[in-house]
């Protein structure tokens, strides 16, 4: 959980820069992301983030496998995989594009 010592923006804004580079670094290309606005729920206020990023199945699979290893947690509340492009018409040799896209929660601590 993020410290009440931080206000809601600054730890949305502190979460987003820790997923896209996480993201980053398991050799995705983030294509955009966005902080929500908080909304306060049994003391905690709850920061909602959605993330697209783009890349191949094994970057995705890691960037997957580290989120949950994450201090403060974030709190996966969906994920969508897409395949980018025609499954018929891919070229076997080449691994296939995904696009993925994420809606996570963190939580603050109300002070």
């Amino acid at each position: 959980v993020y410290p009440s010592s931080q206000d809601a923006a600054q730890t949305g804004n502190a979460a987003q820069q820790k997923i896209r580079d996480l993201l980053t670094a398991a050799g995705l290309t983030v294509v955009s992301s966005q902080v929500l606005p908080a909304k306060s729920e049994k003391g905690f206020d709850r920061i909602p983030l959605t993330v697209r990023a783009e890349g191949e199945l094994i970057a995705v699979d890691t960037a997957l496998s580290v989120l949950n290893e994450q201090l403060p947690v974030l709190l996966l509340t969906d994920v969508e995989v897409r395949n980018q492009g025609n499954l018929q018409s891919m070229n076997t040799k080449v691994a296939p594009r995904i696009a993925l896209q994420l809606s996570l929660v963190v939580l603050r601590e109300l002070p």
